[in-house]
């Protein structure tokens, strides 16, 4: 599947994992460049569905930040 983002939270103890927090479709949204932002690297990807919620992304570098950017776009 390419038409959701699954969110989860890292668990770290002996091994890291992550815990299932949630999805939504990326259908109706769209991907944000933030600018001088709080964190570097970071964007957003805005729910225009019934929600209108923001979630803030951060990539671990610029050009990973492009990349990610670049393909949520083609999909949504």
């Amino acid at each position: 599947f390419n038409d959701i983002l699954i969110y989860a939270k890292t668990r770290i103890a002996k091994i890291t994992t992550y815990q299932f927090k949630g999805y939504f479709s990326l259908d109706g949204s769209l991907v944000s460049d933030i600018v001088n932002g709080p964190h570097p690297n970071s964007f957003e990807l805005v729910r225009v569905d019934g929600k209108k919620k923001k979630y803030t992304l951060v990539a671990s570098s610029e050009a990973e930040k492009k990349i990610i950017m670049e393909e949520l776009s083609k999909i949504i």
